[in-house]
């Protein structure tokens, strides 16, 4: 059995389609098809797999989260590693002062506008630490630079929301 479900604030939502085997049915493929870019997902289904060990059958279950992307994402102009290292950099002073085991995977919302700007700059996980999580949206928000924006497979530049994640990434 197969479900999709639309996952809003890193939390499953009601908002599924199911279906009774592997292969997706008209519901499940017409509610793909009605998602916008940036709408996450979960593609769950329960399976049987062949333990590498035993050679054994058993049960398990596959539960991978997907994010509609448009087709041409939105870029840092500087490139990627730019990026990072000026965050790197900005919060090195902060991130000196914690205690890395107490660390947890934090997780900051922003959109890239149609102008190539940053907007809706949002914490939706925190790290463990208020003084982390302060100075990862305030470096997000300001951060130098230019962004070109995304677009569609029109070629149209539209709007992208992106995830800065940050903290213990855990596995």
């Amino acid at each position: 059995a197969v479900t999709i479900t639309i996952v809003e604030n890193e939390r499953l939502t009601s908002k599924r389609a199911s279906g009774a085997n592997e292969f997706l049915n008209k519901t499940q493929i017409e509610f793909l098809k009605s998602f916008e870019y940036s709408t996450n997902f979960q593609i769950g289904g329960d399976v049987v797999r062949k333990n590498k060990e035993t050679g054994e059958l058993e049960d398990g279950f596959s539960r991978p989260h997907i994010t509609v992307v448009p087709e041409k994402q939105a870029q840092y102009v500087n490139g990627r590693i730019a990026l990072l290292d000026y965050l790197k950099k900005e919060s090195k002073e902060e991130v000196a002062k914690l205690d890395e085991n107490k660390l947890q995977p934090g997780k900051v919302f922003f959109t890239i506008t149609e102008n190539g700007t940053i907007s809706n700059v949002r914490l939706l996980l925190t790290c463990g630490y208020d003084s982390i999580d302060k100075i990862m949206l305030k470096l997000i928000a300001n951060a130098p630079g230019k962004w070109k924006p995304a677009a569609n497979s029109e070629g149209e530049i539209i709007e992208q929301e992106l995830v800065l994640s940050f903290g213990d990434m855990g596995c």
